[in-house]
């Protein structure tokens, strides 16, 4: 039974569907890297390495690619942006069974830079949908929701693989992502939260309702602390990818690699449970704090790695703090970012989070052929520390989120202001309103 703070956000208008759609949509995502795995290896022949070259092309475009998707949908609206890319990246992931490999690669490094930013726009539907006093926990659900695609996603990939074959799981990758695509764009979001307490607000006229012109975006600067913030993101997740690469070799190491599943799932459950807990504070902690915390404790871990359940029990406080870490950075852009530029500052977030996804795998598993899997361990928190400390010695003071009661306007939320949105999303602002 979900905390009385989760059951008030998915009360809200317009919430549980954006849920289920977004889940819906990050499903097909998180089976990529098992679908393409399977599919190089027993369709074409080729090895690990081969399969890693092609899902790091395709993530390197989506890093590379985000901030412009994110920019694109602040000025062309979310509807145009998402029907566009992805009609291209379904086609691809529909082709790429069938393609050469070189050209397969090629194509995979452009079809992921206009890849749906998918998570970036739950986020955004969050901000949108549901005041700033409560969006905490709206961050938590989704970060939840995201822990448990990574578990379905690849697990429905395998079923498929084996069943069929694996084009057939890369062509329902390109399916799903189409129908995805279909759904956000036909789906007319909800324009406001619910009213808050407060000043009465004044009556829409016409000129609020009616669709505008889309107009040139104001070239405004995003926050001086959104660096930093995206530099620790990128370390938290650095820690994570690099985690799950050690785990693997440790479990190897002594002969009970059968049992990564149950410890994968003690993980994520352990995500899952710090998610929850820290959507129901009503005060932020420091994202530097959590960030650095989180990977401070993976230092240790490799230490514990003879047998399995030590192993699961001793990665338990390291992502108990993970899903905090990460919504407390998501917490802070959007709190800090005008509602017109969120896009891109999500954009950015996601190109962050990608850029350290690829390079986390093959600079841990470099340290663990040449040392050992503990040394994996602390390769990885070490990594992720490290950013987080270059992150706090830049000079800039990170964005922080701050509750306001609600009713209050949020000033940087673009209070009063249209985004481009071609009209997709076009009403009259309430108290408490965002824009996604």
């Amino acid at each position: 039974m979900l905390p009385q703070r989760y059951r008030d956000v998915l009360a809200l208008p317009g919430v549980r569907t954006a849920f289920l759609l977004i889940f819906l949509a990050r499903l097909p995502l998180t089976a990529v890297s098992v679908s393409v795995t399977l599919h190089v290896m027993e369709e074409r022949g080729l090895g690990y390495g081969a399969a890693g070259v092609l899902v790091a092309a395709w993530l390197l475009g989506a890093a590379l690619g985000a901030a412009r998707v994110g920019r694109a949908m602040d000025r062309f609206g979310v509807r145009r942006v998402v029907a566009v890319c992805g009609l291209c990246s379904a086609a691809y992931w529909m082709a790429a069974g069938h393609l050469p490999y070189p050209v397969t690669v090629v194509l995979g490094l452009l079809a992921g830079t206009v890849a749906v930013p998918f998570g970036p726009l739950g986020r955004q539907f969050m901000a949108a949908l549901v005041p700033e006093d409560r969006r905490r926990s709206a961050f938590c659900l989704d970060m939840i929701s995201a822990e448990v695609a990574f578990v379905l996603g690849p697990a429905l990939a395998i079923a498929l693989a084996t069943r069929f074959t694996p084009t057939a799981a890369l062509t329902c990758i390109g399916t799903a992502i189409a129908v995805a695509s279909a759904a956000l764009v036909l789906r007319r979001p909800s324009r406001a939260v619910p009213p808050q307490p407060g000043p009465k607000p004044p009556t829409p006229t016409t000129a609020d309702i009616e669709p505008h012109p889309v107009a040139p975006l104001t070239r405004t600067r995003l926050p001086a602390g959104l660096r930093p913030t995206l530099i620790m993101a990128g370390g938290t997740v650095f820690a994570v990818m690099g985690m799950e690469v050690a785990l693997y070799a440790s479990l190897r190491a002594v002969g009970q690699v059968h049992w990564s599943g149950l410890v994968l799932g003690v993980v994520s459950g352990a995500s899952i449970v710090g998610g929850i807990a820290y959507g129901c504070l009503r005060r932020t902690a420091p994202h530097a704090a959590l960030a650095a915390a989180m990977c401070a404790l993976l230092v240790p871990v490799g230490l514990l790695g003879h047998s399995w359940w030590l192993l699961a029990a001793a990665l338990v406080p390291a992502n108990v703090l993970c899903a905090p870490a990460l919504v407390a950075a998501t917490e802070a852009i959007t709190a800090a970012t005008p509602a017109a530029r969120r896009g891109e500052a999500l954009g950015r977030y996601e190109s962050a989070t990608r850029l350290a996804l690829a390079a986390s795998g093959p600079l841990v598993g470099a340290v663990i052929d040449r040392t050992s899997p503990a040394w994996g361990f602390v390769a990885a928190g070490a990594g992720g520390l490290l950013l987080v400390l270059l992150a706090q010695a830049g000079g800039a003071t990170t964005v922080r989120p701050s509750l306001r009661p609600a009713g209050l306007t949020d000033p940087a939320s673009g209070a009063g202001h249209h985004p481009q949105d071609n009209g997709a999303w076009r009403g009259p602002l309430r108290p408490g309103a965002r824009r996604a």
